[in-house]
């Protein structure tokens, strides 16, 4: 007798089919809930579950940014360790203490300051620009005495 025969045998006995039939059944019931257009309660009761757990199930859901024209968002960054090599090197020949350099730093092309970085310490500056992260403002407000900064 083979493995499971005896089994198959009583089932068939009591009506309930071979397991062959009883798979190809439960994979029937099981197929109908991996379709998407035939899982309808997930689109009407339980969308917020959904979505918790499974996000991006659903594919694109939300509001459109209609006609978006990227020169709105157009903002070249630069770091705070780079500030200093902007400069031309006669201006940091005449630079003291006393004489800060002015950096404006949308002549450069750059619209953004971001906080990586030092600046020689013994030096001050004036910085023009249109953004400040965060964090390069905390770094300019620690070492408010020798930096001077424009926004």
């Amino acid at each position: 007798m083979r493995k499971g025969e005896r089994l198959r045998k009583r089932a068939e006995e009591q009506g309930r089919g071979n397991d062959d039939e009883v798979q190809e059944e439960q994979a029937e019931e099981r197929a109908c809930f991996c379709r998407p257009w035939l899982n309808w309660q997930a689109q009407e009761t339980s969308w917020i579950l959904f979505d918790k757990y499974h996000p991006g199930y659903f594919g694109k859901v939300g509001m459109q940014y209609f006609h978006k024209l990227r020169n709105k968002f157009y903002c070249p960054i630069v770091n705070i360790d780079k500030l200093w090599s902007l400069i031309p090197q006669e201006v940091k020949d005449k630079a003291s203490p006393e004489n800060a350099p002015l950096i404006d730093v949308t002549q450069y092309g750059y619209f953004k300051v971001l906080g990586k970085g030092v600046l020689p310490a013994s030096q001050p500056i004036f910085l023009k620009t249109k953004l400040v992260s965060k964090v390069a403002e905390k770094r300019k407000g620690n070492r408010k005495e020798r930096r001077r900064w424009e926004n």
